[in-house]
């Protein structure tokens, strides 16, 4: 029952995170759901996202990052784990 729960929790983060895809098809790809979680989510998508994934699971998707999806500025997950070290040569750029 708790795996469930935990189970809709992501299906929440991702719904909210991946606005124009389905939830079940983003979490299907974990580096994609987690660069977009990483980038948008918020406080609550954080705490959902670490009762599954550990650091090496995130740190992986960083370097597997999809292009165009990080932004240097965006505070995100990846600011607040991992020391705002977005992946540079897949970040978004104002150039």
């Amino acid at each position: 029952m708790a795996s469930d729960r935990q189970h809709l929790d992501l299906l929440e983060v991702a719904r909210r995170v991946v606005w124009f895809k389905p939830p079940h098809e983003t979490l299907r790809n974990e580096i994609f759901f987690l660069n977009h979680a990483m980038t948008y989510g918020d406080v609550q998508d954080v705490i959902a996202i670490r009762r599954h994934h550990n650091d090496e699971t995130l740190r992986n998707a960083l370097r597997n990052a999809h292009p165009g999806i990080f932004d240097p500025r965006a505070p995100g997950l990846t600011g607040t784990l991992f020391s705002g070290s977005c992946p540079s040569r897949r970040c978004r750029c104002d150039n």
